[in-house]
């Protein structure tokens, strides 16, 4: 098995993508422009590390979803949207349930050059799915 390189998160970016293609909002310096014309400080809206707001992206992009914890207390998210599975581990729920969320969109550009590379291939050709530590 290849243990997939970690890939430098820009959470900004993140944020930004989410916001943009599961809520509608429009990016404006500061403050995300929300569908009904209201705003919110960017300061506010913080799905990585508030599961309120993680949830809020789960709910409103029409997923299926599956959050495990393990023993050692790592959350596992699982996210179906159409053909597409995005998955993710990490020590912080909202963080899994977001990194999850971006790769079942297939998002990507995060991080200066990184990718994200939802079903990298291994040398045997079969699909993996690779994770974010």
């Amino acid at each position: 098995m290849i243990t997939p390189t970690p890939i430098e998160l820009d959470e900004d970016k993140l944020t930004e993508a989410l916001a943009r293609r599961v809520l509608n909002w429009r990016i404006a310096p500061g403050r995300f422009l929300k569908a009904d014309r209201g705003w919110i400080p960017r300061w506010r809206f913080r799905p990585l590390k508030q599961l309120d707001d993680a949830f809020l992206l789960l709910d409103q992009s029409g997923c299926h979803y599956t959050i495990r914890r393990s023993v050692e207390g790592t959350f596992s998210a699982q996210v179906r949207i159409g053909g597409r599975v995005g998955n993710a581990s990490c020590a912080e729920r909202a963080r899994a349930i977001c990194l999850a969320l971006g790769r079942a969109l297939r998002l990507d550009g995060f991080g200066g050059q990184a990718e994200i590379r939802p079903d990298a291939q291994n040398k045997s050709g079969r699909r993996r799915a690779g994770s974010w530590t």
